[in-house]
């Protein structure tokens, strides 16, 4: 993941691309960077990806044959799996496949995720390969369901690995979940025409694909998918990992940065079965369902089509959940700011001179522009202090310790209105600008000026915070403690004293998080982090 200041410069660098970098070179750069900037920005603006309660496994040649006759029977009654692949990338060679995903999918939204190791499988004439090709032989039938997020011929390089062949491929009750989520997304988020566009209320934002970027033939990506109805942000970043290596502890002994490697890899892979998941259930609670159409002038083909649920029956999985209202799985398609899509930055050419000096002043604001880009609801304080200390605080104090620039222009506009060609627009041109500009402008203040009212409403304040702490290391600290975030602002006082303001993302445990937390990011703190070997060196 890049930093802040990385950012800003690989976002320079997309609007100032090498005139030698001409055809797939320019096509592929243009890619990479984009593919950064999207990481960056999903990272600091949504929830980690939550997944549901699941039990992963890793398959390879030290798996026991008890597990393997376990997954059997686990899957010999299920009837639903999702199913995804891993290959490495080769150098001007085809694609090496690596690793299968499948994950079977229980009753209660419980699951099994099985990952295959295929380049460390057992002896092909050993008794666990066996068990391993009557899995895939259990589950890769008609009567089986498996939602794939795009075509079932992803699967045709595994066959190399004889656990299956291409007529139990061909076999498959397919459904590709890709195709079936933009469908669903076009029908709940229709284009809204507004009649008063200069209004800009965040309630009429339109969600369609073209508001937010997207081209109607482009498929749609599993991050996206997850960003726009979860509001949670699944990392990519991993997408061209080592997955030919071994990502089991027990074969290999590696070092620490070794082995968190591979744990990355691991979560990478669990989370695309976990996020498809996800995604299934979202369609059921907007009553949409995958029904088997069978075409009498073809005996065998099957074509799946997504309808609305015309009945009120509930099957085993729905049981549980008619007990309770929308889960944490509902789609947010109302009206929550969204990060502007490359495209859309790359269309916009007006810079005003506010901008023009917050970019000519990019390294002085790295360190708080993270706080200030989207907008929060802050629920508490908190401190080190004991509560008693924290009321007895004069207010002015407290009024003192926030964030210095809190009024300055937020990074949205900077967001918006980057052109492709940031030196070479004359500096003239900032100052013409028309009456329906300057309209529009005021506007845009006002709806800033409420904007910014909401930034420091609430927080958690952490006092006597000890100076060797990063940033980084203190956002590891509360990820690890499962504590989600907006941002992180370390402050300094006149007297030397170190502070840090933290945004949450749920102030309805705010509480909790207060009590979790007491003690944290002190020296003590940090000798108990380092003497436990809990302390991530950033």
């Amino acid at each position: 993941m890049i930093s802040e200041e990385e950012y800003y410069t690989v976002l320079r660098k997309l609007h100032n691309i090498p005139a030698n970098y001409t055809g797939k070179r320019r096509q592929n750069y243009r890619q990479k960077i984009k593919k950064q900037i999207k990481e960056y920005e999903y990272n600091i603006k949504y929830a980690p990806f939550t997944p549901l309660p699941h039990i992963p496994y890793l398959v390879n040649k030290i798996t026991s044959e008890p597990i393997l006759q376990q997954l059997i029977e686990a899957a010999t009654p299920a009837t639903r799996f999702t199913l995804d692949t891993e290959s490495m990338k080769v150098y001007k060679e085809p694609n090496r496949p690596s690793l299968i995903q499948l994950q079977i999918l229980l009753p209660y939204r419980l699951s099994l995720v099985i990952i295959f190791e295929m380049h460390h499988l057992p002896d092909r004439r050993s008794n666990n390969f066996t068990l391993m090709q009557q899995l895939f032989t259990t589950i890769l039938i008609p009567e089986k369901f498996i939602y794939i997020w795009g075509k079932k011929d992803e699967l045709i390089p595994f066959i190399e690995f004889e656990l299956f062949i291409e007529e139990q491929i061909n076999s498959i009750n397919e459904n590709n979940l890709q195709n079936k989520y933009k469908l669903l997304w076009n029908q709940l988020n229709p284009h809204r025409r507004h009649e008063h566009e200069q209004i800009n209320l965040k309630e009429n934002e339109c969600l369609c694909e073209l508001c937010i970027g997207k081209n109607a033939s482009e498929p749609s990506s599993l991050q996206d998918s997850v960003a726009y109805s979860f509001q949670e942000y699944l990392p990519k970043i991993y997408t061209e990992g080592d997955f030919h290596m071994v990502l089991d502890t027990k074969l290999f002994d590696g070092n620490k940065e070794t082995q968190e490697y591979r744990q990355q890899l691991r979560k990478y892979a669990l989370y695309d079965c976990l996020s498809m998941q996800r995604i299934i259930i979202l369609m059921e609670e907007n009553d949409f369902t995958c029904e088997q159409i069978i075409e009498p002038s073809k005996e065998s083909k099957i074509i799946l089509s997504l309808s609305r649920n015309s009945n009120n029956e509930a099957n085993d999985d729905n049981i549980y959940e008619q007990q309770r209202k929308k889960s944490s799985n509902q789609i947010y398609s109302t009206n929550k700011p969204t990060a502007p899509s490359i495209e859309i930055l790359e269309r916009n050419n007006i810079l005003s001179v506010e901008d023009e000096s917050i970019i000519n002043n990019l390294e002085q604001e790295i360190p708080i522009i993270g706080s200030r880009r989207y907008p929060m609801d802050w629920e508490s304080l908190q401190a080190n202090q004991n509560p008693e200390q924290l009321h007895e605080q004069p207010h002015e104090q407290l009024h003192e310790q926030l964030p210095e620039q809190l009024h300055e222009q937020p990074h949205e506009q900077l967001h918006e209105q980057l052109p492709e060609q940031l030196h070479e627009q004359p500096h003239e041109q900032l100052h013409e600008q028309s009456p329906e500009d300057k309209q529009k402008r005021i506007h845009n203040r006002k709806c800033t000026v409420k904007q910014r009212r909401r930034y420091y409403r609430n927080k958690l304040i952490f006092y006597n915070v000890y100076h060797r702490f990063s940033v980084k290391q203190t956002k590891n600290i509360l990820k690890q403690e499962h504590i989600p975030i907006y941002v992180v602002q370390p402050k300094k006082s006149s007297t030397n004293q170190h502070s840090l303001h933290v945004a949450v993302r749920n102030p309805e445990f705010i509480r909790s998080y207060e009590r979790q937390t007491q003690g944290f990011f002190t020296k003590k703190h940090y000798d108990e982090l380092k003497a436990t070997g809990r302390l991530q060196q950033q």
